[in-house]
């Protein structure tokens, strides 16, 4: 049977961590000290089994997308952030209860049991730290956090024991009040000075205004624009806080199998010829009619270009990536050779903003966005078959785009008919046709809007005839080869979701005057 004394403890411990863990957000926005919680969230996310990270990743799209929230990325990324704060807490209670069960068994001073359950704290988070790259300066900033949380877990307890003993309840209350009001005054303390002293963003220009070409007709209005902006550009990482890179002492490294090896700085990069084009990119995970799919105008140099500077060998496989948040990708030489697969620097008419991958990123066409890493540190000519991060868990090793068609809006115009639009993606094999059916009717080919290039989505729209009441709209659409797309409804997992995406709406009766 649990002791009181070690429920109390876990929960004293639990507490404190709540002002930890603004001040450790105070230390992060103030001067990019770590912020625990999400690296050690990293690391459970690595060494948990795939199955498991695919199942949660499943379902957190998978609900976010029904329910239809907000987008779904920002909505993940929060409610992954909820996660690794409560994990944190979750570890402080544990280690609250464990220091009660252990003060019961060793005959130790208070001050020695202090210190030895804060370093007991911090030797739990230094492998995630590790592996978040954590420098001397951070290692001892987390020290001195952990041990400070440990002493004052020890003194709380052992007041609160002494307290227990009194047959008076009065003594106890006011200690819990007095608690709570400076466990809350050091909390807001924290979380007010980590927001008024954010450093600002500047290794990055600010996003420029890249108006998209609009040859053809006025797109439904509803229908999602043609361009994605920056801060609505998708984002699926494995870590929560991206990396933060200095263009001036970043080095991108073409080692492995290569005649000579290279190293080019942010200047070498971006002073080889370059070419800008609009591109679509989808993640993988996204549904049938989700919004984890983009479009913007990248700028960058052709990985061929670069790749030919180190020259590799002919027993080359496949060219591996590197990148600063730990992720890893990898494509086959020839696609790595297409002369659309770049090296980019810049999306939207500016160079690339940290969370989108600065300095540089990978665009690879036909490829979901897990083949198009971010934050790319080292490329390396590998003679075998290398699996990814996301490989090494299930997903697909080609991670061909599929086919897909949205509904994004759809309503009544009046005069009994009903107005529909959309997109359409198919990688770099383009759209040649969309369609759209109400219930059980015949197929009505849409209008399709030219596209910004062959590398993007296409906009659709079309007016159909229909009676008052609710009605069933289907989409589907065909590749630029001619090829219809999947009628098989298939979860994300692990080759891409497919099926026809499907929506309700309801026509009015016309009023007659």
């Amino acid at each position: 049977m649990i002791r009181p004394a070690s429920i109390h403890s876990a929960i004293f411990g639990a507490g404190l961590g709540v002002p930890l863990l603004a001040i450790m957000y105070l230390g992060w926005q103030a001067a990019r000290l770590p912020f625990a919680p999400f690296d050690l969230f990293g690391l459970v996310v690595r060494v948990l089994p795939g199955a498991v990270v695919n199942a949660a990743l499943e379902m957190i799209v998978g609900g976010l997308q029904t329910w239809r929230l907000g987008d779904t990325d920002d909505l993940a990324k929060s409610l992954q952030a909820a996660m690794a704060v409560a994990l944190l807490l979750v570890v402080l209670a544990a280690l609250g209860a464990l220091h009660d069960a252990l003060a019961r068994r060793l005959s130790v001073r208070a001050a020695a049991r202090g210190a030895a359950t804060g370093f007991s704290l911090w030797l739990l988070l230094v492998p995630s730290g590790l592996l978040a790259g954590w420098n001397l300066g951070g290692l001892l900033w987390t020290l001195a956090l952990c041990m400070c949380w440990g002493t004052a877990l020890i003194c709380i307890a052992r007041q609160w024991a002494a307290l227990s003993q009194s047959p008076v309840d009065t003594a106890r209350r006011n200690f819990l009040t007095q608690l709570g009001i400076g466990l809350v005054a050091l909390t807001a303390l924290g979380l007010g000075l980590g927001r008024g002293l954010k450093r600002p963003e500047a290794t990055a220009a600010s996003p420029g205004a890249v108006p998209a070409p609009s040859d053809g007709f006025t797109p439904v209005e509803g229908t999602r624009p043609e361009v994605t902006s920056l801060p609505d550009f998708y984002r699926v990482d494995i870590k929560l806080d991206p990396p933060r890179l200095d263009a001036n002492t970043w080095r991108l490294e073409l080692r492995g199998a290569v005649e000579r090896p290279v190293t080019l700085s942010y200047t070498n990069l971006t002073t080889l010829p370059s070419e800008s084009f609009y591109a679509t990119l989808e993640c993988i995970s996204n549904r049938v009619g989700g919004d984890l799919i983009s479009t913007t105008l990248f700028t960058g140099v052709a990985l061929r270009d670069v790749l030919a500077l180190a020259r590799p060998n002919p027993g080359t496989a496949e060219i591996k990536f590197v990148c600063a948040d730990g992720y890893s990708e990898s494509l086959p030489l020839e696609a790595a050779l297409d002369p659309d697969t770049r090296l980019c620097y810049a999306m939207g008419g500016a160079a690339l903003l940290p969370e989108h991958g600065f300095p540089v990123r990978l665009f690879a066409p036909h490829r979901y966005g897990m083949k198009n890493p971010k934050w790319i540190t080292k490329i390396e000519a590998v003679a075998d078959d290398y699996l990814g991060f996301w490989e090494q868990r299930g997903w697909s090793d080609a991670a061909w785009v599929r086919a897909t068609s949205v509904i994004d809006v759809a309503r009544s115009i009046g005069a009994g008919e009903l107005e529909a639009g959309g997109i359409a993606y198919a990688g770099a094999r383009g759209i040649s046709k969309v369609e759209v059916r109400m219930g059980e009717g015949d197929w009505a080919e849409a209008e399709l809007k030219s596209e910004l290039s062959p590398l993007t989505w296409v906009v659709w729209r079309v007016t159909l005839k229909a009676g008052p009441g609710q009605h069933r709209l289907i989409v589907r659409a065909t590749d630029g080869m001619g090829k219809l797309q999947s009628t098989r409804t298939a979860e994300a997992f692990p080759n891409g979701a497919t099926g026809y995406h499907k929506i309700t709406v309801r026509v009015e009766q016309e009023i007659m005057q």
